[in-house]
């Protein structure tokens, strides 16, 4: 026995028997699978494919669809929201026959609103299969002749069986031949038959039998042979066994109203390159309706009532009421912008029914570049373009800074779907520290925040105008202007500072205040005063992070506040005056690189940081625990990773009495990575390098405004 799989049938303008549908508001497709068997041996001269019956039915018994052959059968059947039943026969019907077997089935199915569904639908052969067979013992003692009739009738009586169908089984059938399929009729449940035999010696022997509770899709095995009785008389045993046969095959069938592309499949993405997009339209009703949308835009295509314009570059030519040709040609797609286009279709017929294709249409050109495409972080910008023009192969995408500079040129990788991508990258230098590793972004070429970029794009040497697209702003410091008077920096109270905090205390509570000076931006600016309370250095200062007193003699700072990284700069850009800026006059001794009597330094530094925790530093009568340098690498801490510093060591006091703006590089450990953990930035101020070393001069003055990132 073989299993056929037979292909689906595409029909759109199917005709048949049909009623309106009863059911819930909305429409959902369904495509069936029929499934039977069929032996080898009968395929040659019969196809019980193509005499096919298929009808569907409402829940409620109404039938709604009637298929007489596989050439009526659409492809995927829409109807309205609800339940259904399909009843399918296939093959002759014929009651009896040697060669036609018959198949029937039947489902209940849901359909859902806006769904398409999948049922198979299980056809078992209806035929009750007899396989005759004569023994030798048989063939010998009936010399003149045999045959066994089956009849489709409940006892094998004269007058039924004369109105039964028959099949006539005789000795010289082949073992391909042998076997009868039969369809009982309604109200029989049994088979009869009939053995005749002629013989020299016996004369005619008679014998009659019923196969009882006949099953279809079942083959009952008769085998006649000869026997003596007791007595000497002739006999004839019948051996009956049964072998259980399901029967399965497959099809598909569908529609309401249905589009279709010429040349290209519904739901692919096609490109379009100076040629006309063709599709077909079909119902098995006459069409009433064709709309195409864009996004949001919606254009009306046709109007079996004549009222559509379709918008220029469009035709619909009519074949017929059921069958309508669209086309997109040239100048409407010309019309749209490059880039991928998800147009679908929306088909009505003249009785409400449905139907909808999608298809998205690759427009070539250069594709608009925005702020998904950009990475501030990484200072990446991909571009992208549609090339649907099979013969070309080289793409060149250029960008620049909008106005100025050169013109920085990348060449396109092909993707998938006429997509060809370019992504810009930065250009690092190699930075200024020499005991470790470090680089530096130059601008030349990566996408920075806060400006304007050209960019277009070069196809076998032809070139699209030039476009442009701005980046974000970036992002600010927090009160990085010094503005806001009731900063804790600015008090005694820095042990849960937000953001900005200093060495303010109960014995020096002027390390950091609110101030102005000359050249500063706005009205104030942040004014960092050294003190020496006891003999001990308390160096005026302003950091990211936290202070407290740990017992009267010893500070403690916890660098380091959260902040969320969206674009990277290149620098730290502030504006200070040191105003006092004298030599060392105390010095502890703890291990300062500067010595008592030196020239101080004062400094101004900021770190990008990956850390679990903020660092802590201790400081007061005692050695310093924790002192750090971002200079140090990129593991100078336990925390976390530093991945950029910029310093600014101020090495004698400023002249000229207005406030010097000064841009900090960041030198970078890491040119990929991004901070992630709970403390990520450190900026620092302090009028003495080394003031947690206790090492430093005690009337240093400086100020200190207008933090800011240089992108």
């Amino acid at each position: 026995m073989h299993h056929i799989c037979l292909p689906a049938l595409l029909l759109l303008a199917a005709g048949g028997c049909q009623t309106d549908e009863a059911g819930t508001e909305g429409t959902g497709s369904v495509r069936f699978r029929i499934e039977m068997n069929e032996q080898t041996a009968t395929r040659a001269t019969y196809d019980p494919m193509e005499e096919m019956l298929i009808r569907i039915y409402k829940a409620d018994g109404g039938l709604i669809r009637r298929y007489e052959s596989l050439a009526e059968m659409p492809e995927n059947l829409l109807l309205v929201a609800g339940n259904y039943r399909i009843a399918v026969d296939a093959g002759s019907q014929n009651p009896a026959s040697w060669s036609e077997r018959s198949y029937r089935g039947e489902k209940d199915f849901a359909i859902a609103a806006l769904q398409q569904t999948t049922e198979e639908v299980l056809c078992p052969s209806i035929n009750t299969g007899v396989q005759v067979t004569f023994d030798n013992s048989a063939s010998q003692q009936f010399d003149q002749g045999m045959h066994v009739d089956v009849y489709t009738c409940d006892q094998p009586e004269p007058t039924a069986m004369a109105d039964a169908a028959t099949l006539r089984f005789t000795p010289d059938l082949t073992e391909d031949q042998n076997t009868g399929y039969f369809i009982l009729p309604e109200g029989v449940s049994n088979l009869s038959w009939k053995f005749e035999g002629a013989s020299s010696s016996l004369g005619t022997v008679t014998k009659t039998g019923v196969i009882e509770q006949a099953a279809p899709a079942t083959i009952y095995k008769l085998k006649f042979q000869y026997s003596k009785t007791p007595n000497g008389s002739a006999s004839i045993t019948v051996q009956v066994e049964t072998e259980a046969e399901e029967h399965q095959d497959n099809i598909l069938f569908s529609p309401q109203p249905t589009i279709s592309g010429n040349g290209f499949a519904m739901g692919s993405t096609v490109g379009f390159n100076r040629q006309d997009l063709v599709f077909n339209v079909s119902s098995v009703r006459s069409l009433a309706t064709i709309t195409l949308t864009d996004g949001a835009q919606r254009y009306p295509l046709y109007d079996a009532s004549g009222s559509a314009t379709a918008p220029e570059g469009i035709v619909c030519t009519p074949k017929d009421e059921n069958n309508i040709t669209v086309t997109l040609g040239s100048t409407f797609l010309q019309g749209l912008s490059a880039g991928f286009h998800d147009v679908a279709f929306e088909l009505t017929d003249a009785n409400g029914g449905n139907g909808t294709g999608e298809l998205r249409i690759a427009i070539p050109g250069l594709i608009e570049t925005t702020a998904a495409d950009c990475d501030l972080w990484q200072n990446t910008a991909t571009f992208r373009a549609i090339v649907t023009d099979p013969a070309a192969s080289e793409v060149l995408f250029s960008y620049r800074t909008a106005g100025s500079g050169s013109w920085q040129q990348i060449a396109g990788v092909k993707g998938s779907d006429f997509t060809y991508t370019a992504t810009a990258t930065p250009s690092w230098s190699a930075g200024s520290n020499t005991s470790h590793t470090t680089y530096r972004l130059d601008k030349q070429s990566g996408i920075f925040a806060n400006t304007t970029y050209e960019y277009k794009v070069s196809i076998q040497g032809a070139e699209s105008d030039v476009r442009q697209f701005a980046t974000a702003a970036g992002q600010s410091i927090p009160d990085g202007n010094m503005e806001n008077s009731a900063l804790s920096c600015f008090t005694t109270s820095n042990a849960s500072a937000p953001f900005w905090a200093s060495g303010n205390n109960s014995f020096a509570s002027s390390l950091c205040s609110q101030g102005s000076y000359t050249g500063m931006g706005g009205a104030h600016c942040a004014k960092l005063a050294a003190a020496a309370p006891v003999g001990i250095l308390a160096a005026g200062n302003l950091m990211s992070g936290l202070f407290y007193k740990d017992g009267l003699t010893k500070g403690v700072v916890e660098f380091g506040q959260p902040y969320a990284w969206q674009a990277r700069p290149t620098a730290l850009r502030v504006k200070y005056y040191a105003e006092a800026l004298g030599t060392i006059d105390v010095d502890k001794g703890y291990g300062a690189p500067l010595k008592s009597g030196e020239q101080d330094q004062a400094r101004i530094y900021v770190a990008i940081v990956d850390w679990n925790t903020r660092h802590k530093v201790t400081s007061g009568t005692s050695a310093p625990t924790g002192t750090w340098d971002p200079m140090n690498g990129a593991d100078a801490v336990a925390e976390g990773k530093i991945i950029a510093y910029g310093s600014l060591f101020i090495k004698q006091a400023s002249s000229g009495g207005s406030m010097i703006t000064v841009d900090l590089p960041l030198e970078f450990y890491d040119k990929t990575a991004k901070p992630s953990g709970s403390y990520t930035l450190v900026l620092s101020a302090a009028t003495s390098a080394y003031g947690d070393f206790m090492t430093g001069c005690s009337t240093n003055v400086m100020y200190v405004d207008d933090l800011e990132w240089v992108y």
